[in-house]
This record gives C-alpha cells, structure tokens and sequence, in this order.
C-alpha cells in the first residue's frame, strides 16, 4: 500500500451509507442491461483500494456502465480529481445527477456524464477505470463484462473491476490482461449482496460471489 489517505475507510463508508437509500427505486433498474446498484460498502472498498495503491488521489476515473454514479462518487470523495460516467441508459444518469447534485454537492461539479455505450465510448488521458460492468450472464449480455474489461485496459493504466465469479475466471481475465501488458495487483472474492429487484426474485436479499480484480500496466509496456 503506498497512498496517503485524505479520509478514512470508515468516514468514506459512512459518507456513502444513505447512497442506496436514494437511489431505491427497483423500477429505474433494467434486468435486459443486467442492472444492479453497487453495494454502497463494496464501492468505498474498491475506492479505498485504489486510493492505497496511489491510483486515485488527484486522478480522471473513469466509470464504464456507471448506473447510479456510486462509484464515481465514492472516488472523488477519497481524493480523486474528477470522474468521468458513461452509461447508456438516461433515466440512470438522471437519478444519478438528482442523487448527486442534491446529497453530493461538492462532488457534483467533478462529474461529467456520458449518455452512450460504454464499448463504444472514445476515452483519453484517462489512467484509472473503476467499474462495476453488467455480469453478462443473460442471454443478451453474455461475455459483456470481459468485453468491458479489454475496453478499460485499452485506455487505463489501472484498471478496478468486479465480476461474477467462476472457476475458469481468474485465468481468462489474467490470459486477456497479459496479452495488454497488464498484471494483477488486487484478487479478491466477495459476497454481493443484490436487493429483491425484479419479477423473478423471490428473495429479499440476493448474495452473489463475485470477484473484484485489480490490474496495473508494467513499467515500459
């Protein structure tokens, strides 16, 4: 760990505690795009992270898929310059600028929203990406999160994500990082835990393995 930290893990979870809260409303959230809010706690975890590891203080993030603008927001809070959120869907981005601008407003002015898709999106002078991509585990989204993650490591140098977990992950997203010059500098497995959102779901909470990777470009790549 190598950042200096201008507020705490804990003052930052605290800070983000009421973001779901603002943004409960199951209806803006769209199982075709595999939308889901982040855990308020996993987003000032992976900020945290990549405040330690001396890749946000200062630094553009950018959040590919942004939904509610939690990550971004959880970024500039813990020091970084500005966020960039791009995400394709505007009733999304305008319940993010309603959250924001109303709860947030120091961190509002730092944010600019990109209505478009995320693979599509031309990014540069970005060095970090922090995301949170669709899972693509439904039919129409299948392979949608490696498809997010080789986007990232086409602009970034740092490179923070979460994916659902399987077996074979761990090798393929090192296999597809590799190829980028890029190795990992965070593996971790967690426990998402998913509100009752839609039709199908039958319980109230959701939880769902997941792995949060984090990726660096070696020197001279």
């Amino acid at each position: 760990m190598v950042g200096e930290a201008s507020i705490t893990k804990k003052d930052l979870e605290l800070r983000l505690a009421d973001y779901a809260e603002l943004t409960k409303r199951a209806r803006i959230f769209k199982k075709e795009l595999e939308q889901y809010p982040t855990p308020t706690e996993v987003a000032a975890h992976i900020a945290w992270i990549a405040l330690m590891k001396g890749h946000l203080k200062d630094a553009t993030v950018l959040d590919l898929g942004c939904g509610t603008g939690v990550l971004s927001t959880a970024s500039i809070l813990a020091s970084a310059r500005r966020a960039i959120c791009v995400e394709i869907d505007r009733e999304l981005i305008e319940t993010a600028v309603k959250v924001i601008s109303e709860n947030y407003p120091e961190v509002m002015h730092r944010i600019l929203f990109v209505e478009g898709d995320a693979l599509d999106v031309e990014v540069v002078n970005v060095k970090v990406v922090l995301m949170n991509p669709p899972f693509g585990v439904q039919p129409g989204t299948r392979g949608a999160d490696l498809a997010f993650l080789d986007k990232a490591l086409n602009i970034a140098n740092s490179v923070y994500s979460i994916h659902k977990y399987s077996d074979n992950l761990v090798k393929l997203i090192e296999k597809t990082a590799e190829k980028k010059g890029f190795k990992f500098t965070w593996l971790e497995v967690l426990n998402l835990e998913i509100p009752m959102m839609y039709p199908r779901h039958r319980r109230r909470v959701y939880r769902v393995k997941a792995l949060l990777v984090g990726l660096e470009k070696a020197l001279g790549v």
